[in-house]
């Protein structure tokens, strides 16, 4: 019914969707921060915020791409707020691992003189493990963020050999073993 549709400066979408005659449902969607804007969220979400955070930055710096997904019901008087309020579903993982001859490609090139740059739209945590993942930042030393940045938070890179890691029970808990990447609820 409504699309409030993704941009670089905002890093989130949103769709609105009739459920009835006098109520629709609202599905965020986009990069953790932004979804969990304390102006959108509920205020049990906003009591979880700092933990759901903690928990998308510590899978973007092992390589995954981290979104966050929202939704809530809202009556037709929402219709110039459709973002407030829907309630935090929880952050999905998604791997997109190099190609396999990348690492090798960029090795040849660095010994031929060239240094390589990486340009993405991914979070800069992501782009410093894939990064340190080709050669391109040394790991442990923090990333070269200048190469290895994200500029615009999340956005994806078209898809290509994009795979969804495993879904967890609802039943686990951020502690949890099973808890790893993949799709977690607060």
């Amino acid at each position: 019914m409504d699309e409030i549709p993704f941009s670089s400066e905002r890093k989130r979408m949103t769709t609105v969707h009739r459920s009835d005659q006098d109520s629709f449902g609202v599905i965020c969607k986009g990069a953790p921060e932004a979804v969990l804007q304390s102006d959108l969220i509920t205020p049990d979400d906003a009591a979880r915020r700092g933990e759901t955070l903690k928990r998308a930055q510590e899978w973007a710096s092992e390589g995954y791409r981290v979104l966050a997904v929202s939704a809530g019901d809202r009556g037709a008087e929402a219709a110039q707020g459709w973002e407030r309020g829907p309630a935090l579903l929880g952050l999905v993982a998604i791997l997109a691992p190099p190609r396999p001859a990348a690492t090798e490609t960029i090795a040849a090139r660095r010994a031929a003189g060239v240094t390589p740059v990486l340009v993405t739209g991914d979070h800069p945590l992501t782009a410093e493990a894939v990064a340190r993942q080709l050669g391109i930042a040394a790991a442990g030393a923090g990333g070269d963020r200048s190469t290895a940045a994200g500029r615009n938070g999340g956005r994806p890179d078209g898809g290509a050999g994009v795979s969804l890691v495993r879904p967890l029970s609802r039943k686990s808990t951020p502690s949890s073993p099973t808890n790893g990447p993949g799709m977690w609820w607060p």
